[in-house]
């Protein structure tokens, strides 16, 4: 592996951004009401004064979207760089729509409601009067308090930003679905599992759920089956595209294959558990340790740590990782070099990578710094724009003052008395302080120079990641072998699901092979993102597994259609006995 390619790239990202950290220009003041900033996006939503709709201006305060739109509201959606649009309907129902941060409509202003399963995936609502006895949706007039009661008529599902489709109320059940690359799972009336491909075509593979890929075991050989198409992967015969799938690896017994059985590396260690590639990396596990590895089977962080916070987006945007090693947290650069000192208890951190947090016995907040690490400062409160690679925050202190600090310690705004609130999006290439209800100042990145990456209208090149990361050491000729049925084992303590040489819930070690195989076991994903858990705590940071109730959730703030243990527009965690659509 080109090993000094890969140190020189996270060097180099690090010192341009750092370059650019304190870079501001502005204010632009602009009378406004009721912004909203895209944390993901060059851009916000809001209404210019005197003006009764919505717009969307960038960061330089030009306005994108025209008067002729007539939204009467837009809200951003944390998840992905979109933003949904309300207009005036003829019923006062279908009268929602999507579009991105330069205002292209992604969906029509036509549906009662929207999902955004993904960045790529959406789900526009269609809904029929229905009564109180047979409703999905619940309509309150908050001035009279009637009530209107609603079904779901047919669910528009949308792929790339075009029409995939439309399903009927019993195909698209409670609104239970995954996304697997071009592919999309979804949880029928029936409670049934049905795949569909992105032209809305359903798999002819008969589905209970699980993941992606199947697995039957016959002849003492485990064949695996791709749940979308039917089609049997990991072999020669394959044809499937690995652009339109979410894993197109396969790791067993030392080897990672592709989907055609050829072999991409033999692991220079035999790992116990390889988690799914996101972009060109995946976290190895062995012995209870973690580290990254890439697509040729180098070890990126060598396999040193109780669990790994990999995130692709995070990690290449802003060229660190969370750690946590013997129960203490901190921060990596890209080189696995330590830029955060472990010496935190992990149980105390709240992790936003490139950032975490911790409350002070004195009721302040100490923020961690991925690039510097703890931050001299203590503050009694800290915003962040979202929790995907924050690259500055908003700090408040005791006197209630607020003002921006980015990643390297950098004052980018300073406190004053001037300021109510400050709004910031995820680069800060778009700082909005208000002064007061109808006054805003405007703040954004300085004009584009070779050593501002962040700005907006410049194409950093860096070396791709097929010339940086290559094999050290030829990789031998090896015929890919069936796969055995120990895939999956049982411990002597009746513990299921295991895939490694011990136990994950009470490292009992592996029992000598029984000719009778073990059944898959379904797994999940802990908050933390960490995929392939089996048990009843995490293998990766040990929290435990989710309950999520059946169908969405509504957050005391009275957002709707959440599925996670947290809202997805404001951050709430989920009530106890969360209401959901009737």
């Amino acid at each position: 592996m080109k090993k000094g390619l890969l140190f020189l790239f996270a060097a180099l990202l690090v010192f341009l951004c750092a370059a650019a950290s304190a870079e501001v220009s502005g204010p632009v003041n602009m009378p406004l009401r009721n912004t909203s900033i895209q944390p993901r996006a060059d851009a916000f939503a809001c209404q210019l004064d005197g003006e009764n709709y919505y717009r969307l201006v960038d960061g330089k305060g030009n306005v994108i979207v025209s008067e002729s739109a007539r939204y009467t509201n837009i809200y951003r959606i944390y998840s992905c760089p979109y933003f949904k649009v309300e207009v005036r309907s003829a019923d006062g129902v279908h009268d929602e729509g999507l579009i991105d941060a330069k205002g292209t409509v992604i969906m029509p202003a036509q549906y009662a409601d929207i999902k955004v399963i993904n960045e790529r995936w959406q789900a526009g609502i269609k809904l029929t009067p229905s009564s109180a006895e047979d409703k999905d949706y619940t309509f309150s007039n908050w001035s009279t308090g009637e009530k209107t009661f609603y079904r779901i008529d047919t669910v528009d599902i949308y792929f790339d930003s075009a029409l995939a489709g439309t399903l009927n109320r019993n195909e698209y059940g409670e609104g239970s679905y995954t996304a697997y690359g071009a592919y999309l799972q979804i949880r029928d009336i029936e409670k049934q599992y049905r795949f569909y491909d992105k032209e809305l075509h359903l798999s002819p593979y008969e589905n209970n759920g699980g993941g992606e890929f199947d697995s039957v075991y016959k002849n003492r050989v485990t064949t695996y089956y791709h749940r979308g198409t039917g089609q049997a992967a990991f072999t020669a015969s394959c044809t499937l595209n690995p652009e339109d799938l979410d894993n197109p690896y396969h790791y067993d017994s030392g080897v990672m294959y592709d989907l055609h059985g050829n072999v991409m590396f033999q692991a220079r260690q035999n790992y116990d558990w390889v988690q799914k590639y996101a972009g060109n990396f995946a976290v190895a596990k062995m012995n209870r340790k973690c580290g990254l590895i890439d697509k040729a089977g180098n070890e990126v962080i060598p396999l040193e740590y109780d669990s790994l916070g990999y995130n692709e987006t995070r990690f290449l945007e802003s060229g660190y990782i969370s750690a946590v090693k013997d129960e203490r947290f901190g921060f990596l650069d890209a080189n696995g070099r330590v830029t955060c000192d472990f010496v935190y208890a992990e149980n105390i951190v709240r992790n936003y990578t490139p950032f975490a947090t911790i409350k002070n016995l004195d009721g302040t907040i100490i923020v961690l710094s991925a690039a510097v690490g703890e931050l001299p400062e203590h503050y009694a409160e800290v915003y962040f724009p979202s929790s995907d690679c924050p690259m500055g925050f908003v700090g408040v202190n005791a006197a209630g003052q607020k003002c921006v600090v980015d990643l390297y310690g950098n004052t980018v705004i300073p406190y004053s008395d001037e300021y109510t609130n400050i709004e910031i999006n995820n680069d800060l290439s778009v700082i909005l302080c208000q002064r007061s209800y109808r006054e805003y100042d405007l703040y954004s990145r300085s004009a584009a120079t070779e050593t501002d990456p962040l700005s907006r209208g410049v194409d950093i090149q860096v070396p791709s990641f097929e010339d940086v990361f290559v094999p050290a050491d030829p990789i031998p000729d090896v015929t890919l072998a069936p796969v055995q049925a120990e895939t999956f084992w049982t411990c002597e303590n009746g513990h299921e699901g295991n895939t490694g040489k011990f136990c994950s819930e009470c490292g009992a070690p592996k029992p000598e092979p029984s000719p009778t195989p073990e059944p898959a076991a379904e797994t999940w994903t802990c908050e933390n993102g960490h995929e392939g858990n089996t048990g009843k705590f995490c293998t990766e940071c040990g929290l435990p597994k989710p309950v999520i109730p059946e169908g969405p959730w509504t957050c005391e703030n009275g957002h709707e259609g959440n599925t996670g243990k947290f809202c997805s527009e404001c951050g709430l965690p989920k009530p106890a006995h969360p209401s959901v659509p009737q």
